[in-house]
């Protein structure tokens, strides 16, 4: 596999520059809030979808279930959102705020490959013409956009629902 600079390439790393850098200013621990804030979200939307299929189809149960579903993670969110407070408060201690804004490189770059693999599976699950055929092409030139491809873990969670 040759190493072919593209132009998803170039938006990928320039995204995980931006967002590196924005790791190190913020920190770890908002990071990690907005990118659960992101995982989340996206739960959101496909328990929504299940749910308006579901009553569409006139399968009432399925519905209700994804409507609780709902509900349960806007609960758990709420109270994960009072620890991750509590995290970013402490982490603004000395010595922790600089683990911290180290740590936030890392989780900014993450951030940026969640958002290509929620990229990756709206292609794969959805009509996307031409744009999707163009990422994918880009995506199969380069090996390590590849790499990222073939690592969405996301995929393999959301799959069953879509």
């Amino acid at each position: 596999m040759q190493m072919n600079i593209n132009i998803l390439l170039i938006i990928a790393l320039a995204l995980c520059l931006w967002r590196a850098y924005r790791g190190f200013r913020v920190g770890m621990a908002e990071e990690i809030y907005r990118l659960i804030s992101l995982v989340v979200a996206l739960f959101v939307l496909v328990l929504s979808i299940m749910a308006i299929s579901s009553f569409m189809d006139h399968n009432t149960k399925n519905g209700i279930v994804a409507v609780i579903l709902i509900i349960i993670t806007g609960i758990v969110f709420h109270l994960l959102s009072i620890v991750l407070n509590s995290l970013k408060t402490v982490a603004k201690l000395p010595i922790i705020s600089f683990f911290n804004s180290i740590l936030g490189i890392a989780a900014g770059v993450l951030e940026v490959a969640v958002a290509f693999w929620i990229l990756y599976i709206i292609i794969q699950n959805f009509p996307t013409g031409s744009f999707g055929e163009q990422i994918m092409k880009w995506t199969n030139e380069n090996e390590w956009l590849l790499r990222l491809y073939n690592s969405n873990y996301i995929s393999g969670w959301i799959s069953p629902f879509l």
